[in-house]
């Protein structure tokens, strides 16, 4: 062979070599590209999950919707169901996000419920600590040990609106009621404002024992002090914001319950009329000295107003319709003591006068007070909520 056809071949061969684990390389570079990009592949609507609940006969429940990827969300719907079997009636729904910027309308018809929430600055689904809905249901006294209730969401009738006006892909897990444990929350007062040290909190439940022990996220408390088996106190050891804040209570033989804490208030009363009877308003924490709410063009609905007073002073609270002239129609003062809610069809705060077209409300309340309007439709058997104004 001559020096040219050896060096020829000596070249051939060293870069087919080089051109074999090049491919090779290559190869492998595309295969963990694959992979990466498969596991890149992050769901990129709403993961959404009921957890599973315990609690003994007469107790409570909070049931807990937890979003298990922050997404922020804007406005939507969630339907909830639960088997009756074992559990009773809901006794309050509560919208958890960073801000308290969140509000709604549950309307609750036996072990349905259905919840319409909006969130203008999009907070809401944003709070990773806490669940973003919590319903307080009733344990029935009779239910037996070992008892199960499904907790379910129904993806078919709930809606989750991003930012951009955009419907998030729903994943949705159910969650299970089981009759068990010894202990049980139903409420932590006060549930929300920052509290400085040393405030007592008192923790309502069932089965408390004396040598109960309770935790609150995050924060040092003073020994839990044994009041009744209905109640627990204790010591804030430092200034708190209570809103959203996980509280357990865990009994010696090892049985705990957890509860996220919220405002708790009082009903006034019960509105005539039938849809507005059923429904729970949710109120932001953002609280308002005057509002305005506009009158529904579409006669197939009604308004309703409601409003939350949790300040220590009685609030009185003046509605008053005016024309879109600015003609005024009507007025009536109400007055709505310390840690109440009320809820009513306009007609009811202002019997007899019918809200011409283009009317408007204008509430004003002498200490600030938490508002919404509920917009129904009895044909639908849907509330939606509204927030006030600060223009007419």
């Amino acid at each position: 062979m001559s020096k040219e056809h050896f060096l020829r071949f000596s070249f051939l061969r060293a870069h087919g070599r080089a051109c074999v684990f090049l491919e090779a390389a290559l190869l492998v570079c595309v295969v963990l590209v694959a992979a990466l990009s498969s596991s890149a592949q992050v769901f990129s609507g709403v993961s959404l999950q009921i957890l599973n609940e315990n609690s003994p006969p007469g107790g409570t429940i909070q049931l807990k919707l937890k979003l298990t990827e922050p997404q922020p969300i804007t406005t939507g719907g969630a339907a909830i169901a639960y088997d009756q079997g074992p559990l009773g009636l809901v006794g309050s729904v509560a919208l958890f996000s960073p801000t308290g910027n969140v509000s709604g309308a549950a309307v609750v018809s036996g072990n349905h419920l259905y919840i319409r929430f909006i969130s203008p600055n999009g907070t809401f689904g944003t709070l990773s600590e806490a669940p973003i809905i919590a319903v307080s249901i009733s344990v029935s006294p009779s239910a037996t040990l070992g008892a199960q209730a499904r907790l379910t969401l129904d993806p078919t009738q709930s809606w989750w609106l991003s930012p951009l006006g955009q419907a998030y892909p729903e994943d949705v897990k159910s969650g299970t009621f089981t009759v068990a444990g010894s202990v049980a929350i139903s409420e932590v007062d006060p549930g929300t404002g920052v509290l400085p040290a040393g405030a007592t909190i008192v923790i309502k439940g069932f089965g408390f024992q004396p040598k109960s022990q309770v935790e609150i996220d995050g924060i040092t408390i003073a020994p839990t002090r044994f009041v009744s088996s209905s109640e627990l106190d204790v010591a804030l050891a430092q200034p708190t914001q209570m809103y959203a804040r996980r509280v357990r209570v865990t009994n010696p033989d090892g049985s705990l319950a957890t509860y996220y804490c919220y405002s708790r208030t009082l009903q006034q009363g019960q509105s005539a009329r039938p849809l507005l009877s059923t429904t729970l308003p949710i109120f932001a924490r953002q609280t308002f000295s005057n509002g305005y709410f506009l009158t529904p063009a579409d006669s197939a609905v009604f308004l309703g107003l409601g409003f939350q007073n949790p300040n220590s002073p009685p609030a009185n609270i003046i509605l008053a319709l005016y024309s879109r002239a600015g003609q005024l129609l009507g007025q009536t003062t109400l007055v709505l003591p310390a840690d109440t809610w009320i809820s009513r069809d306009v007609s009811e705060f202002l019997p007899g006068v019918t809200p011409p077209d283009g009317s408007y409300w204008y509430v004003t309340s002498s200490a600030p007070v938490q508002m919404i309007g509920l917009i129904g439709s009895d044909a639908t058997g849907t509330v939606v909520p509204v927030n006030p104004s600060p223009l007419p």
